[in-house]
């Protein structure tokens, strides 16, 4: 269990220490309020070298390599075949969610392709937890597998919901406000497009969970 359980907590302080850096970067430099709800992960690097956020990325950098580790060291030889498809999916994850954070909107196909492949892989991270966790019920009979194949099915469906969303298709429309009859536009409360990116790699953090406590049922 050790190396399970010391990439799963370094994986929540670098998520912990990234959003920190990162943040207080971005309000030093902007002077103002870093809004998850409509403000793009890759806005964190706006216009900026990799360096000049490097505890942030760095720290990025580091949670995705915890994230992925979970997986490897989670192998089971019992059920291989089940777990090596959790492993690609979280390598599939992983690669797509760096994207989201460094490829900007204005390469626009680059960015959607790789947050269109984050999400999809963030509901195969928990389907692929939950039908692991129905065949560990199959071989070792015990009812916690199935609370957490329950568990897992259920944030997938919740992450198959903003797949879903039809709104993702308008995240692109600005609010128009006029005042003194001069119109202008302004940044929406709410951006979908970017609240779902946000919420997907807070849910990456929610799968790894899930594969760490599958894994400890196991063990």
């Amino acid at each position: 269990m050790g190396p399970v359980l010391g990439f799963f907590l370094l994986e929540i302080l670098f998520f912990v220490g990234f959003l920190a850096f990162s943040i207080i970067r971005y309000k030093q430099r902007f002077n103002m309020r870093y809004d998850l709800r409509n403000t793009f992960p890759y806005e964190l690097n706006f216009e900026s070298k990799f360096s000049d956020n490097l505890f942030g990325n760095v720290l990025f950098l580091m949670m995705v390599l915890s994230n992925l580790m979970i997986y490897v060291f989670s192998m089971n030889v019992q059920i291989q075949s089940t777990l090596l498809f959790n492993l690609v999916s979280a390598i599939i994850n992983s690669i797509s969610l760096v994207l989201v954070l460094f490829v900007p909107l204005k390469l626009l196909k680059t960015h959607l392709a790789g947050t269109t492949v984050f999400i999809i892989s963030t509901f195969l991270n928990f389907a692929s937890i939950g039908f692991t966790s129905l065949n560990f019920y199959s071989i070792l009979n015990y009812n916690h597998f199935v609370v957490l194949a329950i568990i897992s099915f259920v944030f997938a469906i919740f992450v198959f919901l903003i797949i879903m969303n039809p709104k993702l298709t308008t995240w692109a429309n600005a609010e128009k406000v006029e005042v003194d009859g001069q119109v202008t536009y302004k940044r929406p409360k709410y951006i979908v497009l970017a609240f779902s990116e946000w919420l997907c790699i807070i849910l990456t953090l929610v799968s790894a969970t899930l594969q760490f406590i599958l894994f400890t049922f196991v063990m």
